[in-house]
Parts: C-alpha cells; sequence; structure tokens
C-alpha cells in the first residue's frame, strides 16, 4: 500500500459503501479549492479584512458561511439538522457582506456540478435540498 504521513492507506476501505461515499465528498472539496485558489488562498495580516462571513440561513441547523474576492463568493450552506431530514435550507444572499456589487445580478451555481442554480441579485433568497449531514457549495460570480 502507500504511506502517507507515516499512515498506510488501506484502499480496499474504498469497497465500503460509506468510505466510498465519504471519499468522493472528500475529492469534490479538494476540487473547489483547486479551481478557486484565489478565493482559499487569500490570508489577510487582520481579521477586519478578512475575506470570510456569516451568510444568513435557516433550516440547517450549523452557520453557513462564505468566502469572497474580486467579484466571486463561495458559499457553504450545511445541514445538520435531524428535524429536517427533507433537507429544505433556505440561504439569504447580502452583497455587501460578500462584497459583490449590490447593482449587478451573478449566476449562482453548483460549486461542486457546476450546474447553474439560479441568478442572484442583491437580497436573493435561494432555498436548497441538502440532505442530512451534507452540505452545499454556492459559486456566485
Amino acid at each position: 500500500g502507500i504511506v502517507l504521513y507515516f499512515n498506510k492507506i488501506d484502499w480496499e476501505c474504498l469497497e465500503k459503501q460509506e468510505n466510498r461515499i465519504f471519499y468522493e465528498d472528500v475529492k469534490k472539496m479538494i476540487r473547489v479549492r483547486r479551481e478557486h485558489p484565489d478565493v482559499f488562498n487569500y490570508f489577510a495580516k487582520s481579521t477586519r479584512q478578512a475575506n470570510i462571513c456569516k451568510v444568513e440561513s435557516t433550516g440547517g441547523n450549523l452557520q453557513s458561511y462564505a468566502r469572497f474576492i474580486d467579484e466571486k463568493a463561495l458559499v457553504v450552506v450545511p445541514n445538520y439538522n435531524k428535524d429536517n431530514q427533507c433537507g429544505e435550507v433556505s440561504v439569504k444572499l447580502c452583497f455587501s457582506d460578500l462584497h459583490l456589487n449590490a447593482k449587478k445580478e451573478y449566476a449562482v451555481k453548483d460549486a461542486f456540478t457546476g450546474e447553474i442554480i439560479t441568478s442572484a441579485s442583491d437580497g436573493t433568497q435561494i432555498t436548497l435540498h441538502i440532505p442530512y449531514a451534507d452540505l452545499s457549495v454556492l459559486l456566485i460570480q
């Protein structure tokens, strides 16, 4: 097997469905991070200049947040609400918090699939269907 950070990787574990699902999810997240290095590689000298903010959401029980830079934002929306098995989570987009132009309309895509979900203007509320213990990442650009 392969040794990574002094740990032997047992690739046969991927034959179990729950391990394969986790593995594929991590691959998706790493791909989003690599596709948008400008957003994730920016580290401010002061927390007041950080490119991260809270995003108002309901239904998911965990805080939604965004990372942003230069007319682009990635919004992470988790659903960890056991009472919300249908997965309906609403997100309100405040462009001033996301450092986006309030006078423009932006495309909102699923960052994992690249599919366009909708277009948004300042204050747009989007309802997503996110399975319990999962998350969605929106690309606003």
